[in-house]
């Protein structure tokens, strides 16, 4: 039977381009069936909002951001065309998404082979994490697909004659990559790394790319007093994250990049360590270090990892130990230094991938214990390495047949566990259509924190949410107020109200002593509470 298949696989391999269409068909529909079954929410209103201005507008309201103007300006035009609702404004993460495949495809095959190629599009194709973002009118698709374009250019210029058409290429890719998030300066630089430690094949090859870095620095030196105050400002005052705690917070990562799925962490993690075990194996090196290192250090960090979600006694405990952190994280970067030195001429394109994947992973993970830095969002551009990771890992240890056989099991577990719909903005259109039922015509609706008012106005009244022009006023008009505290009530009410609503968007968790209800209650009778989700919920007074 396995003989067979594998006979037939071959026959397939002969027509690249239908695989790729048919990859890139099942990664639209995977993505097209619930992409508006989860409401409009989080920080997707603030995007549309602001790419209603006009462009000036736009990049002068975010300057101040935590976010370049890219994508704004993009979506800017993309509404003029198609409006605001939640199908149209989320396509183009979509279709980001469907492209990103389709590079994770182009690069694999170029660099290894073909089914290697198709499984690795076939594990980003069913990522959790990747449908989540295609279903988000944010800019974190657009960003993953930036860095994955770059990866692919950067690898060409690597391996092949850096022409002008390539450079032109590289350059647009970068000032793109830096004007839609600030942590493309990060993949810049990752890049020059690689560059210079793999060297480029002739000193003019790499006079030309330097030539583009200093091109891309002045195209950005608009932004550059801007990034250093947003880097400078977020150092000292910190923003709405926290500190990571322990190494389950990086382990955590991987668990959310294998789908939520304990077993398939299991399985993922297993690999990674197989591959760091077999890469030392044939390494030459002191043998009492080796075994070392073969026979104590890497299981021992496999059972510490295996520990995060499952019972292992005491060994999770170390997890929580601040000297083991550094160990662990010391220890695996010294490992990619070490292969990254004594790398073969031909893999140069396992240290790229392994470079782009952990490097970041860990560095902001160990910048986050002081500056918190180390989210599921930010991380999305090193999401397609981890997953061209796995399968290199199963193609350089899986021969033969046994490439299908293990293939076959991980996608199966993985597509078991993949979610194909977000739910996390369950209840946002809810808590707008019952406030629009409750309120009357003196009702005065407080919401808590301000920066919610857009995603309120999104479900409660489009026309007002477009009319940005003359948004403070049109609030006033229709007795609806954003609040970061009690100590704004005052301003607001006179305590004469027959009724206030009162919808809280996890207003405790941002300003934990913002006295809200405590005030409401004190002035008023609650008749009625409603929750939506664990982080909203709308009160009703009298």
């Amino acid at each position: 039977m396995f003989k067979k298949f594998y006979q037939v696989s071959q026959q397939i391999a002969q027509k690249p381009n239908v695989i790729l269409f048919g990859l890139l068909l099942i990664a639209f529909i995977s993505r097209l069936i619930y992409l508006t079954y989860n409401p409009v929410g989080h920080d997707e209103p603030f995007s549309i909002f602001h790419a209603q201005m006009n462009p000036s507008e736009i990049v002068k309201t975010l300057k101040g951001g935590n976010n370049p103007p890219l994508y704004e300006l993009f979506l800017h035009y993309w509404i003029r065309l198609f409006g605001i609702g939640a199908a149209a404004v989320r396509i183009p993460s979509l279709v980001f998404s469907v492209l990103n495949v389709w590079v994770v495809f182009l690069i694999t095959k170029r660099h290894v082979n073909l089914k290697t190629a198709v499984l690795a599009s076939l594990i980003t194709i069913f990522s959790s994490y990747h449908i989540y973002f295609a279903h988000e009118a944010r800019v974190y698709a657009l960003f993953s697909l930036l860095t994955a374009v770059s990866f692919y250019l950067i690898l060409r210029i690597i391996y092949d004659k850096a022409d002008l058409k390539l450079l032109i290429s590289i350059f647009l890719v970068y000032a793109a990559l830096i004007y839609s998030h600030y942590l493309g300066v990060v993949v810049v630089l990752l890049q020059v790394v690689l560059v210079t430690f793999l060297k480029l094949k002739t000193l003019r090859q790499a006079s030309n790319y330097f030539l583009v870095l200093a091109a891309l620095l002045v195209s950005f030196s608009f932004y550059i007093p801007e990034f250093y105050y947003r880097m400078v400002n977020y150092a000292g005052n910190g923003g709405w994250l926290k500190p990571v705690e322990n190494l389950g917070n990086l382990h955590h990562m991987i668990y959310l990049f294998s789908n939520n799925s304990r077993y398939l962490y299991l399985v993922v993690t297993a690999l990674f360590w197989f591959a760091g075990w077999k890469a030392f194996k044939t390494t030459k090196m002191n043998m009492f270090v080796k075994g070392a290192i073969l026979f104590a250090i890497i299981p021992f960090f496999f059972l510490v990892s295996f520990s995060i979600y499952f019972n292992i006694p005491f060994v999770w405990k170390i997890t929580s130990f601040t000297f083991f952190h550094w160990i662990f994280i010391v220890s695996v970067l010294a490992w990619s230094l070490y292969i990254l030195l004594k790398r073969k001429k031909d893999n140069s394109f396992e240290v790229t991938v392994f470079v782009w994947f952990m490097v970041p992973l860990l560095v902001l993970f160990s910048i986050s214990f002081f500056i918190p830095l180390f989210h599921d969002r930010y991380l999305v551009f090193i999401s397609s390495a981890f997953y061209i990771g796995i399968a290199l890992i199963i193609n350089k240890y899986s021969k033969s047949y046994w490439f299908y056989i293990v293939s076959a099991i991980f996608l199966f577990i993985m597509i078991w566990n993949t979610d194909f719909r977000r739910e996390d903005n369950v209840g946002v259109d809810k808590t707008a259509e019952l406030a629009q039922t409750l309120k009357q015509d003196s009702t005065k609706i407080i919401i808590c924190p301000d920066f919610y008012t857009t995603t309120f106005l999104y479900h409660y009244n489009r026309n007002l949410f477009s009319d940005y022009d003359n948004l403070d006023a049109k609030l006033n008009e229709y007795n609806i107020f954003g609040v970061y505290g009690s100590k704004e009530l005052n301003k607001i009410l006179d305590y004469s109200e027959s009724s206030v609503i009162f919808v809280d968007a996890n207003s405790t968790f941002l300003y934990p002593n913002n006295g809200m209800l405590d005030s409401l209650n004190t002035n008023f009778n609650l008749a009625e509470r409603y929750e939506f989700n664990e982080s909203l919920a709308l009160y009703y007074f009298k």
